[in-house]
């Protein structure tokens, strides 16, 4: 088995995602959220995070795409702008090995660090979207969506085999916390107004 982990940052919120992975195979996903102050906070938290983790489960390979932590940690640089007591504590207990990756080769861990980010905005996003507007296409369990004032709706929702799918480049990170992004939201408050009406079958 081996550990994950990546860090995001957006307006004062901070997501750490966390995976353990045997084989090839998810095992278990953490994504957890905070107030913060940069990218290098989250990713320190995530790290903090996998550390633990690595310890309780006697894994013994890390995996992070934050490359100016796999220096310090190496002995090989200083940090003057980061408290590192925490992170230092943890990894002295840890006899394994901390490994830098590229960002291409740790979509996981982003994909769960931005989700926990997003989902902590989840009702901003909401109460600052404005109005969409849903069209309903020609296949079934298709919809156009897109701003109330928009000629040409700009996204589509679908339904397949029970969920719920969307083009918008936020969707994927909702998913993964069991959540939806908005445009899905008013599909399923418009398919819900229509089943009633007995506009629409469910």
């Amino acid at each position: 088995m081996v550990i994950y982990t990546d860090g995001s940052y957006k307006d004062g919120r901070i997501g750490m995602g966390v995976v353990i992975i045997d084989r090839e195979v998810i095992r278990e996903k953490i994504s957890q959220s905070s107030c913060g102050v940069d990218s290098a906070e989250a990713e320190i938290l995530a790290l903090v995070i996998g550390i633990n983790l690595a310890i309780s489960r006697g894994i013994k390979h890390i995996y992070s795409d934050a490359k100016w932590l796999s220096v310090y940690l190496s002995g090989n640089k200083k940090s003057r702008k980061y408290n590192l007591t925490k992170l230092m504590n943890e990894y002295s207990r840890y006899t394994g090995d901390i490994i830098w990756i590229p960002r291409a080769r740790n979509k996981i861990a982003d994909n769960l660090a931005r989700a926990a980010v997003f989902a902590l905005n989840w009702e901003k996003e909401e109460l600052i979207g404005g109005q969409l507007n849903v069209i309903p296409m020609m296949r079934p369990s298709h919809f156009y969506v897109g701003k109330i004032d928009s000629s040409i709706p700009k996204h589509v929702v679908n339904r397949k085999n029970g969920r719920w799918y969307c083009t918008c480049s936020k969707a994927e990170d909702f998913a993964l916390l069991g959540l939806h992004c908005r445009h899905i939201h008013a599909v399923r408050l418009f398919t819900h107004e229509a089943t009633a009406a007995g506009e629409l079958a469910e």
